[in-house]
């Protein structure tokens, strides 16, 4: 619903909940589902309003928690460097990138439980990308975007130097 996605964070704990309730079959429809809208909650999380990044932040902590097919489909769309950029910035500690789009009060604004959403969907991907290191090729990007993760919390960069260690 425009660039401030109300409402896609409730509709996404709607999506979680009939996942954890439904029958494989049904399991496959919402994960089709899911993955439709992967790509328009990244988009909300880089250029959306305050809001907009409070609500793709909220759904994709709730899509995350369906299947690692979903968790591969937020790291390939992007995810990844944003929600480290959500972090870094609600702790007040990105000097590197500067703002992101539509930034003016965000530092300010974030609470911790957006932060620790942000934290919960990056720990999602690290796990998975944990489990999956010794037959998973990780780009030059992602592996910057662990990088900057040591820059994040301590227990976002102990996570992250765990991956980094299994991938060498």
């Amino acid at each position: 619903e425009g660039a401030n996605g109300v409402g896609v964070a409730d509709a996404a704990g709607i999506i979680l909940s009939l996942w954890r309730w439904g029958r494989p079959q049904e399991r496959v429809q919402l994960e089709r589902m899911v993955m439709g809208v992967v790509d328009g909650m990244v988009k909300l999380l880089v250029s959306g309003s305050s809001i907009g990044r409070e609500q793709a932040v909220g759904a994709l902590c709730a899509m995350a928690a369906t299947s690692d097919g979903v968790k591969l489909a937020i790291a390939e769309a992007g995810a990844v460097k944003p929600l480290i950029r959500l972090i870094r910035t609600s702790t007040k500690i990105d000097t590197i990138n500067g703002p992101m789009p539509n930034d003016a009060h965000v530092t300010s604004a974030w609470g911790s439980g957006v932060t620790e959403e942000a934290e919960g969907v990056l720990w999602s991907l690290l796990a998975l990308n944990r489990e999956r290191s010794h037959d998973t090729r990780v780009s030059a990007e992602a592996a910057a975007d662990l990088v900057h993760l040591l820059q994040t919390t301590p227990a976002m960069a102990r996570e992250a130097a765990g991956v980094l260690r299994s991938l060498a």
